[in-house]
Parts: C-alpha cells; sequence; structure tokens
C-alpha cells in the first residue's frame, strides 16, 4: 500500500514526528523479517508471495506460469507492486502477461520461442544491464592506477588501502538511502573526528587477511556481470556487508571511529 493505515490512524492521536517514527520503524523491521524469512524458508515465503497475488487475481489466471520464477526471493530482487495496480488491471482486462523466452524483435513486436507474437508499439528493454562503478572514474594512488576489484569494502563504503576515500552505496535488499544515511553520517562522524585530533589521512588497511567474498548477495545477471568491477567483502566485519540497517546502525552511529583497522595519520 501507498498508504499505511497505522501512520494514518496514529497522526490523528500522536504529534507527526512520533507517527513518522514509528511507521518508519515499522516498514523496516518488516522488510528485514521479510528478507531473513526468504533467506531461511525460501519455499515456504515463494510460495506465500504466490498466494498473496493469486488472490488478486482472476480465478483462471495462470499464476504457476507467469509468477514462478526459477529463483527464490532475494536471489534476485524482489519487485512490489504499489496498491496492487498491477493486478487490478489485469482484473480489469486491461493488460496481460507473456511469459517465455524471446526469439526476435520484428518491426511492430516480438516473437517468442513457443511462436506467439506480442505486438508492441513500445518496448523497454530491461535486461542486459551494465553496472558502472563510481561513475565510470579511474582511480589511482600515487600516479599508479588501482583497480577496486581487487581491494575490500571496510563497512560497506572505505575501500582498503586508499586514503581519505568514501563511497555510498546502498541496500540491494531494502531501501537505498537507508545505508546512504548511515553513510553519510560516518563520514561527518569521522571528519570530525580527524578534525579534532588534527589528522589529515585515513586508510583502512586489511592487515589480517580477511578472506574474500562476493560483495553483493545477489545472482542476478548484472551482478554475476560485474563481478570483475566490483570490490569484495570480507568473511567478518568489518569488511562483512551484512545488508542489514540494524547491524549497520549499530556499527556506524554508536561504534567508535578509532580500530585496529583504520590507521590515521
Amino acid at each position: 500500500p501507498n498508504r499505511n493505515k497505522i501512520f494514518l490512524r496514529m497522526k490523528k492521536v500522536f504529534p507527526l514526528k512520533w507517527a513518522y517514527r514509528v511507521t518508519r520503524i515499522q516498514n523496516i523491521l518488516l522488510q528485514m523479517l521479510s528478507f531473513r524469512l526468504s533467506k531461511s524458508y525460501p519455499k515456504w515465503m515463494k510460495s506465500k508471495i504466490m498466494g498473496l497475488a493469486t488472490r488478486q487475481l482472476p480465478d483462471d489466471f495462470p499464476v504457476e506460469k507467469h509468477l514462478n520464477p526459477t529463483y527464490n526471493p532475494w536471489d534476485q530482487r524482489l519487485c512490489v507492486v504499489p496498491d496492487g495496480d498491477l493486478f487490478k488491471s489485469i482484473r480489469n482486462g486491461k493488460c496481460s502477461i507473456e511469459t517465455g523466452t524471446i526469439s526476435n524483435f520484428t518491426e511492430d513486436g516480438i516473437i517468442m520461442k513457443s511462436g506467439n507474437k506480442v505486438e508492441a508499439d513500445i518496448i523497454v528493454v530491461a535486461t542486459g544491464l551494465k553496472l558502472q562503478l563510481l561513475g565510470g572514474s579511474q582511480l589511482s594512488l600515487n600516479g599508479e592506477p588501482v583497480d577496486v576489484a581487487d581491494l575490500m569494502v571496510y563497512k560497506g563504503m572505505m575501500i582498503s588501502g586508499l586514503p581519505n576515500f568514501t563511497y555510498a552505496f546502498g541496500y540491494t535488499n531494502s531501501s537505498w538511502t537507508l545505508k546512504v544515511d548511515l553513510t553519510a553520517n560516518f563520514l561527518c562522524k569521522m571528519i570530525n573526528f580527524m578534525d579534532k585530533n588534527y589528522y589529515s589521512v585515513v586508510v583502512p588497511n586489511n592487515e589480517n587477511e580477511v578472506s574474500e567474498e562476493n560483495f553483493l548477495n545477489l545472482n542476478s545477471g548484472y551482478i554475476e556481470r560485474a563481478k570483475k568491477i566490483l570490490p569484495k567483502q570480507g568473511s567478518k566485519r568489518p569488511w562483512k556487508v551484512y545488508q542489514n540497517y540494524l547491524m549497520d546502525m549499530l556499527s556506524t552511529r554508536f561504534g567508535s571511529v578509532r580500530n585496529k583497522v583504520l590507521k590515521f595519520h
């Protein structure tokens, strides 16, 4: 739903700020619960999602064919339907779904491998995405080019061995801005700490040789293709990317800036 019923009730009784905060916490916890259930009980969660969709669709709609992907929830990013508008359009006969493999494009549509033709005035290509890290910029250190794919991420925001470098990379399983906010707050906290102690340089160093893992926990095609340009995450903190707002909030807002990994000069 685009409008939260609990929020609408609360703002009639409590100050708007409190109604907003409670609703925000509720949404974050609900998302975290959904993600954890999807990872722990993928088959049950998949059937639950398909069941909820079935209740909003016509009785004769082939849910198993069109809404049962080959992967489990959160193996790839999960799509949401605001206010169920897609299901309403299907019920009203205003749109339909064609699931299958594309054979080729024609002047007026698409030919599927099944032989079906899907006529189209406009085709939106939503596959073949190619990630571009750091806006396409080339990093260098002391005149030597740096390949971030060979390096490791500190708290999901700094790169091992690179001085005074922080970048914002959001969550793959939640609102992108949740992690970006935490990153911005931690950056300000670190700058204030450095100003107070007269430091001008900070570098995260992976001296304990933590074992490497893939940076993102998705198996989408565009993620698989981007492995050669993405940095690595470590097997344990602070090099581990948890994709978990509460853990990151505790680490960045309440954790100390000074530790054995960050070297200040």
